[in-house]
């Protein structure tokens, strides 16, 4: 019977805001090149200090034909008044996106070409965190707090900040590639080696998420995380497919030539679709013509995983009632998968990961679930299974995706995790 023992944390990763390896704008706003500058400033040692009525503009159109791209600028509040802590301006320099703080009101407002949009209450003189908004397509992101819709074409193509009354100093701005609040749904890019390795780099596939934290919206997309020792990772390459819906990463697999990414598109119906990367990683294809052949009436595939048993390829999917099922497939490549049994039944739907493992002995199949492990022999027979992972264990709270690095598994959940 294969001997399964449950580890310690091995790495957290972090929020990862946004990708420090694209870096499309940067000032520290010690002197006044990049900005147009009206009415009243003084240039401090923390920054660019603008009161009465003053605007800074950026000079150049630095935001011009990006869709995905996160703005994040610290700003200290000296005296407490109408300011705009931060705005979208089109090419004149006219405000096309606005975020204002209301000494009326006493609240910080979003306002879309000139109309507010949302607006919530707080007190500017006790912020300890910068001024952070994403855009990611036409959603617009302020203080992971609320999702705000923007319009087809509106022009973005300068920053501007300022005073309408206030005395506020305006920090070190940046703007990056954008990289969402979350990392989720960490997967290994295999080789018929194991994780793939690119001078001394593993390589993942990942989801980054974007969830306001007053918004029902979220919105997954895939990246690709690298590391050389398992415990710290660093973003190598976003991947912004196409087409808007939100996808999260199922599996990855390399076949020698590309790498190619399965994902679980959130259109409602179960959607899945392969991207085929180059070997920097770069979109070549999207193939969304996904066949599953016949599935259990009622039921949806709801996750995916892939195994070689016997130089024979298999899937093994989640489906929607609960059953883990077995899929005939031609390999992580193919966009045709044919069901053929149900190996076990969850209590819930929930995501599983397969992998094959030995023991001194034997060669096993091992399913993780959020919930339970199971181990089946080489012929996918049941050899031995958890009922349930125990409310003791540190894994209690955190979604089982087994990571196989050579000898060892790692596990992931929300940018942590564990080995065993």
């Amino acid at each position: 019977m294969p001997y399964i023992v449950i580890g310690d944390t091995k790495g957290e990763i972090g929020a990862l805001l946004y990708n420090p390896n694209v870096t499309y704008f940067k000032d520290d706003l010690k002197d006044t090149s990049n900005w147009a500058i009206s009415g009243s400033y003084q240039i401090t040692d923390s920054g660019l200090r603008l009161f009465g009525n003053s605007f800074a503009i950026s000079r150049d159109n630095i935001l011009d034909g990006k869709d995905n791209f996160v703005v994040i600028i610290p700003e200290e509040v000296n005296v407490v008044d109408n300011f705009t802590a931060l705005a979208f301006t089109d090419e004149a320099g006219n405000p096309t996106v606005e975020l204002r703080w209301n000494k009326d009101t006493y609240a910080l407002e979003v306002y879309i070409q000139g109309s507010k949009v949302w607006g919530w209450s707080t007190d500017p003189a006790l912020w300890e965190w910068p001024v952070t908004v994403h855009k990611v397509g036409n959603m617009l992101m302020v203080f992971d707090m609320r999702s705000v819709d923007l319009p087809s074409g509106i022009p973005i193509k300068r920053l501007m900040f300022g005073t309408s009354g206030g005395d506020v100093t305006f920090g070190s701005v940046g703007v990056y590639e954008s990289a969402g609040n979350g990392t989720m749904h960490i997967r290994p890019i295999w080789t018929d080696r194991g994780v793939l390795n690119i001078n001394g780099y593993f390589y993942f596939a990942a989801t980054k998420v974007y969830s306001p934290y007053y918004s029902a919206i979220s919105i997954r997309k895939p990246f690709i995380l690298r590391t050389t020792d398992m415990v710290n990772f660093e973003q190598h390459k976003h991947i912004w497919p196409s087409y808007p819906e939100s996808s999260t990463t199922m599996y990855a697999y390399n076949d020698g030539q590309h790498t190619h990414v399965w994902l679980l598109v959130e259109a409602g119906t179960g959607e899945f679709c392969i991207m085929k990367l180059d070997p920097d990683f770069n979109v070549v294809d999207v193939n969304r013509n996904i066949t599953t052949n016949g599935l259990p009436e009622g039921t949806l595939l709801q996750s995916i995983y892939f195994i070689n048993v016997r130089d024979k390829w298999w899937a093994v999917g989640s489906l929607s009632d609960g059953s883990i099922a077995l899929f005939d497939t031609d390999g992580p490549w193919s966009p045709s998968l044919t069901y053929v049994r149900i190996l076990t039944k969850l209590d819930s739907p929930l995501p599983v990961t397969a992998h094959s493992v030995r023991d001194a002995l034997n060669e096993y199949i091992l399913l993780l679930s959020p919930s339970k492990w199971i181990v089946f022999d080489i012929n996918l027979e049941n050899v031995v299974s958890s009922s349930s992972i125990p409310t003791y264990t540190p894994v209690l709270d955190i979604d089982l995706e087994a990571l196989f690095m050579k000898d060892k598994f790692f596990y992931s959940s929300h940018g942590s995790l564990r080995w065993w």
